[in-house]
């Protein structure tokens, strides 16, 4: 059963929705790619994931900006570099402007990550990187989240894609089971939480624990997501966010995974319980 009819079950109703909330789901199919390169089920999660939004983290429709490759009718909602940094802005400057509002970023797509003076430098891949050559960096997505939105102000960014992990520079890691500091905390953070999947350093020839597998019967695709799903039907987006990770760890761990996920974080679970 998919993620997205696990979800239809529950109701939604604009009355009871949080109206200074913003969403932004980026979901991207590559459909001018090789079928085998394309990612299957990028629809399918993210159209789970909007439900999720409206129905259980109470935002308004109104207020979820849907960027997909498939909606060619208008090129303002294709997933493109500009478009994307676009979307990133209006979200940075309506967080400026309502701080009590909560910030939701969904990415589906494709990661990459390569070394530029040493350093690791992660990637997402916009719909139109064959043509323009650009992409949305650590650097940028960092430079947004983590240094220009109101202390305090909880963000939620989840990335189903493949590469590294730590698409975001978090203050504080948590990675297989346990949470480690490294980077320098500092003050007057934002409340943000950053969920994504690792599949780097391993054997010759080990098919890599990506979300999106070029395996054509899909198994690998949107695992994140849908133990995310399952994690927030049982703690509830009120809930800990600390515990639903947990949860969505445990699953992995049970699936025998050859990656492992990262958490990334602006305070330390210990020093503060971190709420959805």
């Amino acid at each position: 059963m998919s993620c997205w009819k696990k979800t239809t079950t529950e109701k939604y109703n604009p009355l009871k929705c949080r109206p200074n909330d913003r969403a932004l789901i980026i979901a991207i199919q590559y459909i001018h790619e090789p079928i085998e390169n394309r990612i299957l089920k990028a629809k399918e999660n993210s159209d789970a994931i909007n439900w999720l939004l409206k129905t259980r983290f109470k935002v308004l429709n109104t207020n979820i900006k849907f960027l997909a490759d498939w909606i060619q009718h208008n090129d303002d909602y294709l997933p493109t570099y500009r478009n994307i940094t676009n979307e990133l802005f209006k979200l940075l400057l309506h967080a400026k402007k309502y701080p009590d509002a909560r910030i939701y970023l969904f990415y589906f797509g494709k990661g990459m990550a390569f070394e530029k003076s040493g350093e690791i430098q992660e990637i997402i891949v916009p719909c139109d990187y064959l043509r323009n050559k650009e992409y949305i960096t650590k650097t940028e997505l960092s430079r947004i989240f983590i240094y220009q939105l109101m202390p305090g102000q909880f963000t939620l960014l989840f990335f189903d894609s493949c590469h590294r992990g730590g698409i975001v520079e978090m203050p504080y890691v948590y990675l297989n089971g346990k949470e480690t500091k490294i980077n320098k905390p500092l003050p007057r953070l934002a409340n943000v939480v950053c969920m994504n999947c690792n599949s780097d350093n391993l054997p010759p020839g080990t098919p890599r624990s990506s979300m999106y597998m070029k395996a054509m019967n899909g198994f690998w695709h949107g695992e994140l997501t849908e133990k995310f799903i399952e994690a927030c039907r049982k703690y509830k987006p009120e809930g800990n966010v600390y515990k639903i990770f947990k949860y969505i760890d445990r699953q992995f761990k049970k699936r025998k995974w050859h990656g492992y996920i990262y958490m990334g974080s602006t305070i330390s679970f210990e020093d503060r319980t971190i709420y959805m």
